[in-house]
């Protein structure tokens, strides 16, 4: 199971999922996401050619303990209903950390795309970044000064690999349902010249 918190995470999950697709002895990834259908945008698995599943959790906005409280049953559910064999983190929300706190809880592994990005202390999301990073079993960074700054922070080098960025992959994944110009346009009522 993989956790997402935006229509960016859900993208570079899908792009994760086609890497991981080219090995056959891998199961299937499910993207797994807080929100309902309508906040990973028009994005569906019958559009990208890459086998995953997607799964909503349809929390919606509230404090931390609201939240928790329903994500932690639905997640639940899901964890009985698919198995995994780990857990994949990528965001920063409420519901990804409760999630990833029962999946740990529950003895999965927990992976951690985007690790050690800790923003400011006044932003809101900087302390669920600091414990999901805690949480994980293995950090992916994307740039090596996010990897140093996990180590410098007492995380183990042998648990740190920086893997770049998925945003190309994800871009080559998403450019053939991309709409050219004239259409965008056309939604406009503005005519290409």
């Amino acid at each position: 199971l993989c956790l997402c918190d935006s229509p960016t995470g859900f993208w570079q999950l899908a792009a994760l999922a086609q890497v991981l697709g080219e090995f056959t002895d891998l199961p299937p990834l499910t993207i797994v996401h807080p929100g309902a259908e309508r906040t990973t945008g028009a994005v569906s698995d019958r559009m990208l050619p890459v086998p995953f599943g997607v799964a909503h959790l349809r929390l919606e906005a509230g404090d931390y303990a609201r939240i928790a409280s329903l994500a932690i049953p639905r997640f639940d559910a899901m964890i009985a209903e698919f198995a995994p064999s780990a857990v994949i983190s990528a965001g920063t929300d409420d519901a990804v950390l409760a999630c990833t706190m029962l999946a740990k809880k529950r003895g999965l592994p927990v992976l951690r795309l985007d690790a050690g990005k800790h923003r400011r202390a006044d932003d809101p999301d900087h302390l669920n970044a600091v414990l999901l990073d805690r949480l994980a079993d293995e950090l992916f960074t994307q740039a090596m000064a996010d990897s140093h700054t996990l180590i410098r922070e007492g995380t183990a080098s042998d648990r740190v690999q920086c893997i770049g960025s998925l945003v190309p992959k994800f871009v080559a994944l998403a450019y053939p349902f991309m709409r050219g110009a004239d259409k965008a346009l056309a939604n406009f009522g503005v005519e290409a010249s």
